[in-house]
């Protein structure tokens, strides 16, 4: 009997806890361990691995890396570069939407290359992206976002 009645109270903290499944319409919560809190989740504003640990798996860009760190296919299924290797044309997924469902449209793209380079956003990174043309005139203000290669 004590046998019973000791399995009995080791079940029970079990039973106190258990809470039925929530359905994906009541919660959404995804718990990641990331050994410090980022300082931003704007992509233009990050600047360390707290950050970009997150953002790599909240956004993805046109194209990605695969294990040998080898550009593949992203959110762009496929794309082509000019003979004189100046001018890059990207072919978006079909059906890529945002977490609200509005699909994904060149413009969006076109939208943050355009925020990353402009000088009141102070993207410490921005220089990467000096290989579009008149990037770097448009991140120092000497030119207009119109005036960027995209």
């Amino acid at each position: 009997m004590p046998a019973i009645i000791l399995c009995a109270l080791c079940a029970l903290p079990a039973a106190l806890l258990y809470q039925p499944a929530l359905s994906t319409e009541d919660l959404m919560v995804f718990h990641r361990g990331n050994v410090a809190e980022p300082g931003s989740l704007d992509p233009h504003q990050s600047g360390g691995t707290w950050e970009n640990n997150i953002i790599g798996e909240l956004l993805m860009g046109l194209t990605t890396d695969d294990i040998a760190g080898q550009p593949i296919p992203g959110a762009a299924e496929s794309w082509t570069i000019s003979a004189d290797g100046l001018i890059w044309t990207f072919k978006l997924r079909n059906g890529s939407v945002w977490s609200d469902g509005i699909p994904v449209k060149a413009s969006d793209f076109v939208f943050g290359i355009r925020r990353l380079l402009d000088p009141k956003t102070a993207a410490r990174y921005a220089f990467i992206a000096y290989v579009i043309k008149n990037a770097a005139a448009v991140n120092s203000g000497e030119m207009t976002k119109e005036n960027l290669g995209v």
